[in-house]
């Protein structure tokens, strides 16, 4: 696994924790789609 998804997960994993678990959910999936598009 990359680095930096293993650090996202951790963070991901605290969020769930916390109110703010969508709005790190949304943010991820809409930064995913943005790199997505620019691959084309």
């Amino acid at each position: 696994m990359e680095r930096w998804r293993y650090y996202w997960w951790k963070q991901f994993c605290f969020e769930v924790e916390t109110e703010d678990f969508v709005g790190t959910f949304l943010y991820y999936t809409e930064e995913e789609g943005k790199k997505e598009t620019s691959h084309g």
